[in-house]
């Protein structure tokens, strides 16, 4: 059963890393966090699961919308991910629930890449978003026990 519990963890842990770490900057910020906790989290183990999952350009993963479509879909996925950040329960407590938070913030992460991408990229949109990313790294921090 601790096995069952480290692999889940070392699973979550790569899939918030592929996630999350489009950039350098939030990869370094992530794999810090991840490397204080274990040494299992290293940047050199976590660079050679990206470069095995063939991650490629940011432009050829970041499909092309409207900047009002992804506006809609950053609040919408805000609402969504605010409901598991405001919970008492943890998020890894029910299978289903870390699979949607996670899909929730897999499709933030590309609604912000498609953001940014727009020539009309709202900064005020972008910074909400920012922050519902932040706040999701922080809910895990604490559920980590980071």
């Amino acid at each position: 059963m601790a096995e069952q519990a480290d692999e889940k963890l070392i699973e979550v842990a790569r899939h918030i890393a592929r996630t999350l770490g489009r950039t350098e900057t939030m990869t370094d910020d992530i794999l810090q966090i991840f490397s204080n906790f274990d040494g299992r989290f290293s940047r050199e183990k976590f660079s050679e699961d990206r470069r095995s999952n063939g991650s490629s350009s940011e432009e050829q993963n970041t499909p092309a919308f409207s900047s009002s479509s992804i506006v809609r879909t950053i609040d919408s996925l805000g609402q969504q991910i605010s409901h598991f950040l405001s919970s008492d329960r943890t998020i890894w407590s029910d299978a289903t629930d870390a699979d949607a938070f996670l899909d929730s913030v897999d499709s933030l992460v590309t609604a912000v890449r498609c953001l940014n991408s727009s020539a009309s990229a709202d900064q005020s949109t972008l910074d909400r978003a920012d922050d519902l990313l932040h706040q999701c790294m922080l809910r895990l921090e604490d559920e980590f026990g980071l």
